[in-house]
């Protein structure tokens, strides 16, 4: 089942998104004030994969505005299935509820950069558009 998050899930989300973190040292103190702010952030959208009455992935999109798709476009930020849940088809049925409701909200697509799971993201119909870059401080 995928849904959207309640606050009340931070408790097992915390522990996949600890799993995500590979650039930065996860820090729990810095999850608990963004999971309360991005809960009040419109253009965020938190989905959690339940499986056997527990949290098995999450993924963190945003709906924003741009100027090259003339309105918004969705972009996913961080997606992760719990290693004993992957090969059920979470990860792709969180993806398709974030791609429903970005069309649903007038999206003409959806985005994201990634370094491990590119294969993924072929199998489910995406197509390499872009370089990423970033700069760290």
């Amino acid at each position: 089942m995928i849904r959207s998050a309640k606050l009340e899930d931070a408790e097992e989300v915390v522990k996949l998104a600890a799993l995500l973190a590979k650039s930065y040292e996860f820090d729990p103190s810095a999850f608990a004030n963004s999971w309360k702010a991005l809960h009040e952030d419109p253009n965020a959208k938190i989905l959690v994969a339940v499986e056997e009455g527990k949290v098995a992935g999450y993924l963190l999109g945003f709906l924003h505005g741009v100027f090259y798709a003339n309105g918004p476009v969705g972009y996913v930020e961080e997606i992760l299935v719990s290693e004993s849940f992957r090969g059920k088809g979470l990860g792709k049925d969180l993806m398709t509820a974030f791609e429903e409701l970005a069309k649903s909200s007038g999206c003409p697509q959806v985005a994201l950069a990634t370094r491990r799971a590119g294969e993924f993201y072929k199998a489910i119909g995406y197509t390499e558009s872009a370089t990423y870059f970033k700069k760290k401080f």
